[in-house]
């Protein structure tokens, strides 16, 4: 059984009362210098873990451990301590000692001469007082807080009189800054600027060439360097911005399968989002034709009980028969009339850009990821009575994070300006819906139910 006991008596460490258990002179005279970063974290965990006297108790395996150390470096780490004065050891007993007795300072000289030889030898020599954050908050308190002069404050604080003055006149602290200091790359730059400059080489190519050229350094400096002169470029988007009543965004989403019958189908839902309020409607179905999706519009403009004047749409071929690059888009006919009777006009995305519609992009993510995951529905005919809640309960009344209202609130500027809702839709909708119902799914559930929430708001 090991009985803890004091090495060294006459060295049992006393905190002063002002100072954590760490001493703050190990940073202030430099005694952390001495120490490589395994003796460092060593340190810090005899600290943590010793009693009042600095004392104890741990093997070997236990410490490795604890701080992820070889063998190995234990035993350098523990001898570094052992030398710098820090600790005491006798197998398995640790002793955190007290820090040497601070050194006397040296009486100033009294004559004008002496005083500057003094000062030259003391520049010349290094013994200046670095001045950190800690010196630079004593130096203010005493000369801001308790009105000493700069003379006293430097004979409080044991410096030179230039030197507190010259804080003093600091509004802030500026940390010295570290000389440059040499690297191996440094006869290479020149070289991996070239190389960039004539093909966009990534850091492993680049590599490679200097390991040819004689560099001896690592690869981890030479892609250190080579983000410096290349940073990474990333694409930059236009926020867009739109007044109420302007424009809508829609788009299909997809989720998995759905029991229709004693069948499973594709869930399919249809959103449009209106761009001034974020106001939503969202409406599942298990198609995605035609049929559909004109009539899951005119569900869309009953809910919102108007029209935007614009509607952003991708390239589905529901809307969009062609696209091709610099060309104006070729419209799907049905869509046309469609948007003619309704009165809106078209605006189709580019190629493979859904960040022009970005407002329902993150509406289809939305509601994959706060209503429907997670969820499992027995049957379709229960899907949209549940979204219908959902719009109700949470999507339309929550704080948006883009605007930072709710889009319900939002919505009572945006609904005057709408174009009215047209009293009878249009009968060729109607009526192939209907009709894709009845032969799309089983006879007893229907394959779109109208959603009509209660957030209408009055004009």
């Amino acid at each position: 059984m090991t009985i803890k006991r004091v090495l060294c008596p006459e060295r049992i460490r006393q905190i002063p009362p002002q100072f954590s258990w760490v001493d703050h002179r190990l940073v202030r005279e430099r005694y952390l210098d001495r120490c490589n970063p395994p003796a460092a974290a060593l340190y810090l965990f005899l600290v943590t873990v010793a009693d009042v006297q600095g004392l104890s108790y741990y093997s070997d395996a236990a410490v490795g451990r604890a701080l992820s150390l070889a063998s190995a470096h234990l035993n350098q780490a523990r001898d570094d301590l052992v030398q710098a004065g820090l600790i005491a050891f006798q197998r398995p007993l640790y002793q955190v000692l007290a820090l040497d007795a601070p050194r006397p300072v040296e009486a100033r000289p009294r004559g004008r001469r002496d005083h500057f030889a003094h000062r030259r030898a003391a520049c010349c020599s290094g013994t200046h007082a670095m001045i950190d954050y800690e010196m630079y908050c004593k130096i203010k308190d005493c000369h801001d807080r308790q009105q000493l002069t700069i003379a006293q404050t430097a004979r409080a604080l044991d410096l030179h009189a230039e030197t507190v003055a010259k804080w003093v006149g600091c509004a802030q602290f500026h940390p010295r800054q570290p000389a440059p200091r040499s690297s191996q790359l440094d006869p290479f730059k020149d070289q991996i600027v070239r190389l960039l400059e004539t093909h966009p080489y990534s850091a492993q190519q680049i590599y490679q060439r200097l390991r040819e050229d004689g560099f001896a350094g690592g690869y981890t400096i030479v892609k250190s360097y080579v983000r410096k002169v290349r940073p990474v470029r990333r694409q930059a988007f236009l926020k867009l911005s739109f007044a109420p009543g302007e424009c809508a965004q829609l788009d299909w989403g997809e989720y998995g399968t759905i029991g229709v019958g004693s069948t499973r189908r594709r869930l399919s839902f249809f959103v449009m989002v209106l761009c001034h309020s974020r106001l939503m409607y969202v409406e599942f179905t298990v198609s995605q034709t035609m049929e559909h999706f004109l009539a899951a519009h005119e569900h869309a403009f009953a809910a919102f009980q108007g029209c935007p004047g614009r509607l952003m749409i991708d390239n589905l071929k529901s809307a969009v028969l062609r696209r091709v690059v610099g060309e104006a888009p070729t419209f799907n006919p049905r869509y046309v009339d469609f948007a003619r009777h309704w009165g809106f006009g078209i605006s189709a995305c580019n190629v493979a850009k859904g960040n022009e519609k970005g407002r329902v992009e993150n509406g289809v993510g939305y509601i994959k990821k706060n209503f429907l995951n997670g969820l499992d529905f027995l049957d379709f005919s229960a899907v949209n009575p549940a979204a219908a809640l959902w719009l109700e309960t949470i999507a339309n009344v929550r704080i948006h994070g883009e605007t930072h209202q709710r889009p319900v609130d939002r919505f009572k500027e945006e609904q005057a300006l709408l174009h009215p809702s047209i009293p009878c839709p249009m009968t060729s909708v109607a009526s192939r819906a209907s009709a894709s119902q009845s032969s799309s799914v089983s006879r007893s559930t229907p394959t779109t139910i109208r959603c009509r929430p209660s957030w209408r708001v009055s004009a």
